[in-house]
């Protein structure tokens, strides 16, 4: 294990929640990484380099997009304060580091602790061990593979009912990755469970009927962002709802001659500048940057990233340096920063008050196409 027992940074706060919930004597394990060791996907960092076609999202994101953020909190965010809320005590989060690379954590959480290791499943094992020994007798145990929302204490609930070891979620004929488990079972013994195998005559079936999405490609990511904006799941945008269905948190910064079509997102502390356009299920999320004259259509634009001048983005994601085309399921990491790139905090410079960030030459060529993005040689194009 290489790193243990931090208190897990978010944006929720002070997670007390009184008066909230029943569910103090239940504790959780949320999982966050593969099922099993089996190495991850190679990192792509260098610019440049197109990736193979059928590439997921681990080239676009290097770990879990539980720990992505959409619509303002990530799914890992929103479900430690759904169990919060649900009078869950004690929370344990079990991550792996690529995973934690991605976390955009900004203020504390309480009752939170993080544990990162090279396996989490093996180690929410040994937690479970763990709560038993603290006295807490029941843990509902999730991994954040996808987003699932479930009713902790209905689950609870039917587990106490059934009385059985363990109680693992349907959702049709389909298992999730979501237990509740007694802590003192002797199926748990020296923190040795393999929740794959738990035996079957000693485990219930619960069936759950909440809203599911896997979350495991980035058109899945695509696909809870435009269920959330048209309101089929319980995934809220955060921030202010300027005018119907379109969405703007806290900072955000809109030209005047910015047009946002609802349903739309623009998130913290992003900026979208003159002459761009957001439409068509699009969200940008915090700190990113639209520059001018921009399109932005049926995409997602990952937090911190910065597009370019004069650009067509479609059926896209984007992060950073990189760009996923749906449409075409190819993905590319784009050496020009003039382009796409990570976004880097604006600096002023104290003798001209100039955005040193801005100072890159930016040479427009028409016509240029990268999957989904492309120059627009001018703005009568559009």
């Amino acid at each position: 294990m290489e790193y243990e027992g931090t208190s897990l940074r978010g944006r929720v706060g002070n997670n007390s929640f009184p008066g909230e919930g029943h569910l103090t004597e239940l504790g959780a394990i949320l999982v966050v990484g593969p099922q099993n060791s089996t190495p991850g996907h190679a990192s792509c960092d260098r610019p440049g380099s197109e990736l193979r076609p059928e590439a997921d999202q681990a080239v676009v994101v290097e770990g879990s997009l539980a720990c992505v953020e959409i619509l303002g909190r990530s799914v890992l965010e929103r479900t430690i304060e759904r169990l919060c809320r649900m009078g869950v005590q004690v929370i344990t989060v079990v991550m792996d580091k690529a995973s934690s690379n991605l976390s955009a954590f900004h203020r504390p959480l309480n009752h939170a602790t993080l544990h990162l290791t090279a396996e989490p499943w093996a180690t929410a094992a040994r937690m479970l061990g763990q709560y038993a020994e603290r006295g807490i007798e029941t843990a509902l145990v999730a991994g954040l593979g996808g987003y699932v929302e479930f009713d902790a204490e209905e689950m609870f609930e039917f587990h106490r009912q059934q009385r059985q070891a363990s109680t693992r979620a349907f959702h049709g004929q389909r298992a999730l990755d979501l237990w509740v488990v007694d802590s003192k079972s002797s199926d748990n013994s020296a923190g040795n469970i393999d929740f794959w195998a738990l035996p079957a005559t000693r485990t219930a079936a619960y069936p759950l009927d909440g809203y599911v999405n896997p979350l495991a490609h980035a058109r899945d990511l695509r696909r809870l962002v435009v269920d959330a904006l048209q309101g089929r799941c319980q995934l809220s945008p955060v921030g202010r709802e300027i005018k119907p269905r379109v969405w703007v948190d806290d900072g955000a910064s809109l030209h005047r001659r910015a047009r946002v079509i609802a349903p739309a997102y623009i998130g913290r502390a992003s900026s979208v500048r003159e002459d761009t356009l957001i439409t068509r299920f699009s969200n940008l999320e915090s700190f990113c940057q639209v520059d001018y004259g921009t399109v932005i259509e049926d995409s997602s634009v990952l937090s911190n990233s910065y597009v370019g001048i004069l650009l067509d983005v479609s059926h896209a994601v984007v992060c950073g340096s990189k760009l996923l085309n749906l449409s075409r399921n190819r993905t590319l990491n784009l050496a020009d920063a003039s382009m796409l790139r990570r976004n880097i905090a604006v600096r002023k410079d104290t003798n001209t008050d100039k955005d040193i960030s801005r100072e890159i030459p930016v040479e427009v060529a028409g016509g240029r196409w990268f999957g989904s993005l492309s120059r627009r040689s001018e703005m009568g194009n559009r």
